[in-house]
């Protein structure tokens, strides 16, 4: 009774040490460090102050969802391939500490999105997206201040790439991607939304990650087509705005030749200038998959290989790159979640869970729960990022998927103003 007195818990309105825990959660999925061989961020420090109010909140009526024994049984068949199977197929191959700590920390916050109220939530959303534009900003302004020097600690070691408070500029793209959907969905009402979006996007593209420039055309032509739905409502409307598109690119074509030079030079300067805008030009390349370090075809094969060398089982519990070493003398991560899943956990359960995956993100739409929107564009947009980056330990991620498949909806309000 003396905690409920003191309203320490889960509520529409908690107790103020509460609500700084949830805007510092927020704060946190903006934030990663490798410490320890570990991906930790600030959220990693509040994980067991966050379990222990939901426990508070909610004592037996705690709710578990069938995904939670699916992922506890793929963590109890990793434990067994690794320890029976592996050392037979990879040498030296056996169960890492590391690995199961990583695995425990995704289940963890899982759990924690599964049990979190809308309120907290919307507390979350909130903070992460304003902190991000906080970060966005000042990568803006060192850049156009070059003042790069002076915030080393968000760049990348002799690059102009911009990471703000993560550890690699890829994973820095995504969160700022993840912040434009959630205003985009407008599930969550956000003062200046086109002002935020421009900011959040440009400080994508100071990443310097290809992934991203594919990603944020992608969320431009989602924010035009919005735009337009919402106010062109007439063919007459959508005559009218086209009609000086149209003219506008006759003009440019009748005067190319006098201009197309001009702009060619000008931009061969700019090229020259800039390492992050000559960077994301590559992706124009025929082999842009593996310019400027990227090796994503090499890392993609290397993941297969692993993949064919266990039969399709996984690797469970054993470290990717100690496996990637063993076999075929090449130290890296596949840079494609979906081969790290199929190469860790086995196709079979990889595929399930995906389909599951599919499955509830259809539910969650067709049923018009809450964020339904936010989550379908935040889940696709982390899905187009798998192709690139391994990210099956990522805090955010699963954190996400979390949310997909929470415990405690709240249909009462369907936008969180």
């Amino acid at each position: 009774m003396r905690i409920r007195k003191t309203n320490l818990l889960l509520t529409d309105q908690p107790a103020p040490p509460v609500q700084l825990l949830l805007v510092l959660w927020g704060i946190g999925l903006a934030t990663s460090r490798v410490i320890f061989g570990l991906n930790l961020s600030l959220t990693t420090v509040f994980l067991p102050i966050l379990l222990l109010v939901i426990f508070l909140s909610y004592g037996r009526k705690i709710k578990f969802d069938g995904m939670d024994l699916f992922l506890g049984f793929i963590g109890v068949y990793s434990l067994v391939v690794s320890t029976m199977l592996i050392p037979i197929l990879v040498p030296g191959g056996h169960v890492d500490t590391d690995v199961v700590v990583k695995y425990l920390i995704t289940i963890i916050y899982f759990f924690i999105a599964q049990q979190l109220p809308s309120s907290a939530i919307k507390t979350i959303f909130k903070v992460f997206v304003y902190f991000n534009v906080i970060i966005a900003v000042i990568g803006i302004v060192g850049a156009l201040t070059g003042a790069s020097g002076f915030l080393s600690f968000m760049y990348m070691p002799d690059s102009e790439r911009f990471f703000g408070l993560m550890n690699d500029p890829n994973y820095f793209s995504l969160i700022q991607a993840v912040s434009v959907c959630i205003v985009i969905a407008a599930e969550i009402k956000f003062r200046h939304p086109f002002v935020l979006n421009v900011l959040l996007i440009i400080s994508m593209l100071l990443s310097g990650s290809k992934t991203a420039m594919i990603v944020a055309a992608a969320l431009v032509a989602i924010i035009f087509i919005k735009w337009a739905v919402n106010h062109l409502s007439t063919l007459y409307r959508f005559c009218l705005f086209l009609l000086p598109v149209i003219c506008l690119g006759i003009l440019l074509y009748i005067t190319k030749q006098l201009w197309f030079p001009a702009v060619q030079d000008w931009g061969n300067g700019l090229l020259d200038q800039s390492p992050i805008i000559q960077r994301l030009m590559e992706l124009f390349e025929p082999d842009a998959f593996n310019s400027s370090g990227s090796s994503r075809t090499g890392a993609w094969e290397t993941g297969i290989r692993i993949i064919q060398a266990v039969h399709g089982l996984g690797l469970g519990m054993t470290d990717y790159l100690v496996a990637s070493q063993s076999l075929f003398d090449v130290p890296v991560l596949s840079h494609n979640t979906f081969l790290q899943l199929m190469a860790q956990w086995g196709i079979g359960l990889t595929v399930i869970f995906f389909v599951w995956l599919a499955v509830q993100m259809f539910q969650s739409l067709r049923l018009q729960k809450l964020f339904a929107r936010t989550l379908l564009l935040v889940i696709v947009v982390i899905l187009i990022y798998f192709v690139a980056l391994s990210l099956n330990n990522s805090a955010l991620v699963w954190f996400v998927f979390g949310m997909l498949f929470s415990q405690r909806e709240d249909s009462s309000s369907k936008c969180l103003n």
